[in-house]
């Protein structure tokens, strides 16, 4: 079965196949599972066919990732290791921060645009 997971240009034909192909094997496949399965398909991609739509998503990502430095020490912390950051915590932690400048800028921009 060739189903590609393009979620913006697949049709209902192409979503059921991937719900059937999901459910195989797990006893629960039914026509009711999968029409639940290609409606939720659906609410999902059109949730993101708005911008504004996807503020909330991008707070959430943005909070993650404001945490990421925080959990790192805390981690340390609680490990009791008297100890600086290592090289994977420092990249992890500017990975976070370059994200977050991201993030900021594009929920500026979808912010300004909902405004107008």
């Amino acid at each position: 079965m060739n189903v590609k997971n393009t979620p913006f240009s697949m049709d209902a034909d192409e979503i059921t196949m991937l719900a059937m192909a999901k459910l195989r094997g797990v006893k629960k496949l039914s026509d009711t599972n999968v029409d639940c399965f290609v409606a939720g398909y659906k609410t999902c991609m059109d949730g993101f066919s708005e911008p504004g739509d996807i503020l909330p998503l991008l707070a959430c990502m943005l909070h993650k990732q404001e945490m990421v430095e925080d959990d790192i020490k805390m981690t340390i912390g609680y490990a009791d290791l008297r100890r600086g950051l290592n090289k994977e915590e420092i990249e992890k932690i500017r990975r976070a921060n370059e994200i977050i400048a991201a993030l900021n800028n594009l929920i500026e921009v979808l912010t300004k645009g909902e405004k107008i």
